[in-house]
């Protein structure tokens, strides 16, 4: 897989840019002929874009831990997690806070207790692939994100930018938990159980549930 942990089109390598590939690719009025189109040059261009997609999102990443650093504490729209063991079972709880609220970002391979450092034992390709899972096959609706690997201080985390729900489609929910236990809502810096009271007229029609509300029949 690439640096940003997408594997690459057709099981291929892209060719590592050189800095001069670069500028000749990125260089105004560049004559096009066949060289421009070489698949070489195809794949050069990739992996120029992939490359500054990772220092991207490593720059976007360590904005995040130094924040949480310098406050000593996660803020309401980050959840970390060491995820030494695998997935944690809690994630789904933030999926579904996150897409219920004003969205959020969820970083794996964190430890909170270790001041915000790399995770020992931590492994991204089985925790991302889980995560994956998770927020399409998991999530009632599906949790729409990339998921990336992401460069960090000598190890790597896994990355994914929650999108605030539609409130249309709300609640976002876990399956396994159901609609009533399922549904979160972010507070503070965890997780809160939505009250669901009564369950909305879409949600009921989604997981098949019937109001409890009677009309009265006739006297």
């Amino acid at each position: 897989a690439g640096a940003t942990g997408k594997r690459p089109v057709g099981g291929t390598r892209p060719a590592v840019a050189t800095r001069a590939t670069r500028a000749l690719l990125e260089a105004p009025g560049r004559p096009h002929s066949a060289t421009a189109t070489s698949p070489v040059l195809q794949r050069a261009r990739l992996s120029a874009k992939l490359q500054d997609m990772s220092s991207e999102l490593e720059m976007v990443v360590g904005g995040h831990v130094e924040r949480m650093r310098r406050a000593g504490a996660e803020p309401s729209d980050i959840e970390t997690k060491a995820a030494a063991g695998g997935l944690p079972r809690s994630v789904g709880d933030s999926l579904s806070a996150f897409a219920n609220g004003s969205g959020g970002v969820l970083i794996l391979g964190l430890s909170e207790d270790a001041g915000f450092t790399p995770a020992p034992g931590f492994s991204p390709g089985p925790v991302r692939d889980a995560l994956a899972g998770l927020c399409s096959d998991g999530m009632e609706p599906p949790i729409r994100g990339d998921i990336e690997i992401v460069p960090f201080e000598n190890a790597t985390v896994v990355y994914l930018e929650v999108p605030p729900l539609d409130p249309v489609q709300r609640p976002c929910y876990v399956k396994s938990k159901g609609a009533y236990g399922g549904s979160f809502i972010r507070a503070g810096d965890g997780d809160r159980r939505l009250t669901l009271q009564p369950l909305p007229a879409n949600c009921r029609h989604r997981t098949g549930a019937r109001s409890d509300r009677r009309r009265p029949g006739p006297r």
